[in-house]
């Protein structure tokens, strides 16, 4: 009884999990760079890593939109742990945008020795933050005078 279990078992082990790519080893260990994706920009850590940013382009009317939600692809030399946040800027339509990218996902890829980071999140105008700036301190000036 315990050999035909034994040798259940090992059939199992050995067909059905290739089939589903828990033992295949032939498993995709990348994200993959879309046609859609341009060079955004690129640099190095404080490490001394060299990355690269991918993503889509956006074009943004300068009187309609003042933030974005984006994700951004980075590419990085090594096996790197990838930092929890990353301030990112860039120019979309003539407008510099800025804020911070969260990370969602990364994986690393022996063969290419590159890791791979999915970063999400919200890009503001300059304008914007000039904006709340205005705002915020004519608030202030407002609240002043009322005290006097």
């Amino acid at each position: 009884m315990k050999k035909y279990l034994i040798l259940t078992l090992t059939l199992l082990l050995v067909f059905v999990f290739p089939l589903t790519g828990y033992a295949s080893g032939n498993i995709e260990n990348t994200y993959s760079i879309s046609e859609d994706m341009v060079l955004l920009g690129s640099g190095y850590t404080e490490d001394g890593v060299y990355y690269e940013v991918y993503g889509e382009e956006y074009y943004i009317n300068p009187h309609a939109r003042l933030s974005v939600d984006v994700e951004r692809t980075v590419v990085y030399v090594g096996e790197v742990m990838p930092p929890a946040t990353m301030q990112w800027s860039e120019k979309m339509s003539n407008i510099y945008m800025s804020g911070t990218l969260y990370l969602r996902s990364y994986i690393y890829n022996a063969s290419t020795n590159r890791t791979t980071a999915i970063y999400e999140g919200t890009l503001s105008s300059q304008l914007l933050i000039i904006t709340y700036e205005i705002l915020l301190h004519n608030t202030k000036k407002y609240l002043a005078e009322l005290m006097w």
